[in-house]
């Protein structure tokens, strides 16, 4: 005879499968659709094949060009991603542009699986959470936009666990390379290394930064160093583009900049024209959000929650997170439940379920109602979402911090004494 709980998980497990179901039919039916994402990516891999000059791929007008031979009703710019994501497709342009984009969303929803079932058992989630937590990723809008688009971001949910196993488990080797391959890819989580170099991890640095070299030297024959000098241009271009502005852009950059300064009748009315204000704070909210991670970090030295501080803070402080580069905070997401799992009915748990809420529902955010004055104060939610879980991860932090250390000297202790016995 099964115990009520037994029945409740058995019960999530169904709606869970259904769920999962329900994703792979509704992206299955986008996949076909015109989109952009993977065909800028899938643009990028194919022109670097037929031999152009990967410097033209930083010319807006010129790229726009090339993306209409496979999507004719889509826009879309190569941006100021690194010249060597163009790499990444290359494998998948023997295929035509509609096969690649249905392999790679195929192999998008498995990885997400995987990932999911590799999160679950590392972190040690039991009873119904494990089948709530699939629930939850079956139901999180940014991974429907990830894989509606055929973007990359469960790709670096991947390499970004892996960079937490080798974190976790003090693995530097599995640590620095998969943070130096997400850098080459898609210039992702890059407040990770800040947290390296604060915990002094000279090794995972010293490996990432070859990583990266490595593959920059070894793209000169095919790219040549002229671009790298228009990449570092047009990156350095970036935070000063107005449409950072919009709503869609779930940043602090976005939110100081929509609130403050006035830009086009576009991108919304602000709740005053203060540019210096909009200029200002950004900077003061990178300087805030990084220095008391940094000094947690420091404080209380390693530590899942840590980790997960650092993935949440690399989304809010990019100047460029939209929906679906919020995939990745499924990472931080499972750390915290895995944390919190046998204290959901608490202050924390609450504030893990709202956090976790309003990053994954599919909110009006990007409504046009939302776009004016103080209105624009409703339409952050994963960026709300993300301090709130950044907020609770460093709590947590630093409230287990002494048990930490104390368990750390006890240890010490029993093995000094086993040492002279």
């Amino acid at each position: 005879m099964l115990s009520r709980l037994e029945r409740m998980t058995a019960v999530l497990w169904i709606v869970a499968a259904m769920l999962g179901v329900r994703l792979a039919i509704l992206v299955s039916q986008r996949v076909d659709e015109p989109a952009h994402g993977f065909v800028s990516h899938y643009a990028a891999a194919r022109l670097l094949t037929e031999g152009a000059d990967v410097a033209q791929f930083y010319d807006d007008s010129w790229f726009e060009g090339q993306v209409v031979r496979f999507e004719p009703t889509v826009t879309d710019v190569f941006g100021a991603n690194m010249p060597t994501m163009s790499l990444l497709m290359v494998p998948l342009t023997i295929l035509d542009y509609r096969g690649a984009r249905v392999v790679w969303t195929a192999v998008s929803l498995l990885l997400l699986i995987a990932t999911s079932v590799w999160l679950v058992r590392s972190l040690n989630i039991r009873e119904g959470w494990v089948p709530g937590f699939f629930c939850f990723v079956f139901l999180y809008q940014p991974v429907y936009e990830n894989l509606s688009h055929g973007q990359m971001y469960v790709l670096v949910l991947v390499l970004l666990s892996l960079a937490w196993q080798g974190y976790s488990a003090v693995r530097a080797g599995l640590l620095g390379t998969t943070l130096g391959a997400l850098f080459v890819t898609k210039t992702a989580a890059l407040m990770m290394w800040p947290l390296l170099l604060v915990q002094r991890q000279w090794r995972a640095l010293m490996l990432g930064a070859v990583t990266i070299l490595v593959v920059a030297v070894g793209s000169l024959p095919v790219m040549g160093i002229n671009v790298w000098k228009v990449y570092l241009g047009k990156a350095a271009a970036l935070p000063s583009n107005p449409l950072l502005a919009v709503t869609a852009y779930q940043t602090q950059l976005s939110f100081f900049r929509h609130l403050f300064v006035f830009q086009d009748p576009a991108i919304g009315e602000p709740i005053a024209n203060l540019p210096f204000l909009g200029a200002v704070f950004p900077w003061i909210g990178v300087a805030v959000l990084l220095g008391i991670s940094a000094f947690v970090a420091y404080r209380c030295g390693k530590s899942d929650l840590i980790f997960a501080a650092f993935v949440l803070i690399s989304l809010i402080l990019s100047p460029v997170s939209l929906d679906y580069h919020y995939v990745i905070a499924l990472l931080p997401i499972a750390i915290l439940l895995a944390d919190l799992q046998k204290k959901m009915v608490s202050r924390d748990g609450l504030v893990l379920m709202a956090g976790a809420l309003l990053i994954g529902a599919d909110l009006p955010y990007r409504a046009l109602r939302l776009t004016n004055g103080a209105w624009a104060l409703f339409a952050y939610p994963k960026l709300y979402g993300g301090l709130l879980l950044w907020g609770l991860a460093l709590t947590r932090s630093l409230r287990g911090f002494p048990s930490a250390v104390s368990q750390t000297v006890t240890r010490q202790h029993s093995m000094h004494e086993e040492h002279h016995l």
